[in-house]
């Protein structure tokens, strides 16, 4: 079963949630494909976090005909605040519950972190239909939050990643159009060592997960191995997984039957927004005869 963007990402989060920070111990011991609680018990097996409600806030805009700062920063405090969870930083938890709409949250908001945060919910800005205006939107909408290079980029990259993975664009080739898209980073490099909360090891973590493996399930299990901020990684890595023709789904029916089975916002909703998504932006026809990624290249350019 092939979810959509949304859906996927948020497999990859509730897996994840249940690993993030947690000791390498734990980890090996428990990296088994079934939900987990996290051990220090704030997040409940099969829920989801903050990834997926920033990403779920960021479609609900991308869905509107608006777009102004307040539009999208009352998105994301809507999103919270109809349904609080987990998953969040302490300090940007207690903002969000403190702050009263979205004029509130963009006076308020201090936005110079190059966190994970503008990154991992960027992944529905890659569903747009250029790359130009993927990579402009995911970094416009992570400057609300992240207006730092790294901060930025990183976001700018999760999105381009989608949108490479939506045109076919092989995975062992997406190091390279990273590093032609969003230059200036070491892409080609696999990432080996626990994964920081930072936005550029995210996408670095993420790109060596999605050029090693073709099995969903190798992915999944890969991207929590890393230890560290696995949630994240493990969301992005499905997202871009749903969106590839080569990625093969063969995760185990309980990932699906046990996401968020009790939540209002669980897999009915995000089924349907990912059905909005496609009805919105319709997968755009680059190079019918692309077979290589200098074809499909060559196909952006006649388009853009």
């Amino acid at each position: 079963m092939r979810p959509g963007l949304l859906l996927a990402s948020a497999i990859g989060d509730g897996y994840g949630a249940g690993f993030e920070f947690a000791t390498p111990e734990f980890v090996a011991g428990n990296n088994d494909l079934c939900y987990h609680p996290h051990p220090l018990g704030e997040i409940k097996a099969g829920r989801y976090t903050d990834d997926t409600q920033m990403a779920i806030g960021l479609t609900e805009f991308l869905l509107q005909k608006e777009r102004t700062p307040i539009h999208l920063a009352r998105h994301f405090v809507l999103a919270f605040k109809r349904d609080p969870r987990h998953g969040y930083n302490g300090n940007f938890y207690k903002f969000l519950s403190s702050v009263r709409n979205g004029t509130d949250f963009l006076q308020r908001i201090r936005p110079n972190s190059d966190r994970s945060g503008g990154a991992m919910r960027a992944a529905p800005c890659g569903m747009l239909p250029t790359l130009e205006e993927t990579i402009d939107m995911a970094m416009w909408q992570a400057s609300i939050t992240h207006a730092t290079r790294d901060g930025m980029n990183a976001a700018a990259a999760v999105a381009a990643l989608v949108w490479a993975c939506r045109q076919g664009v092989p995975l062992e080739d997406l190091p390279f159009f990273l590093e032609d898209t969003i230059p200036g980073y070491q892409w080609d490099v696999p990432w080996q060592d626990p994964v920081p909360n930072k936005g550029i090891p995210v996408v670095s973590a993420v790109l060596t997960v999605l050029t090693s493996h073709t099995s969903v399930t190798e992915m999944l299990k890969a991207s929590v191995a890393f230890t560290g901020d696995v949630d994240t990684v493990a969301a992005l890595v499905l997202a871009a997984a749903s969106q590839h023709p080569d990625a093969i789904w063969d995760l185990r029916h309980s990932l699906f039957d046990q996401l968020e089975a009790d939540g209002k916002y669980g897999v009915e909703y995000l089924d349907q927004l990912d059905d909005a998504l496609e009805v919105a932006y319709p997968k755009p026809e680059i190079s019918k005869s692309a077979t290589d990624i200098n074809d499909i290249f060559a196909g952006i350019i006649a388009n853009d």
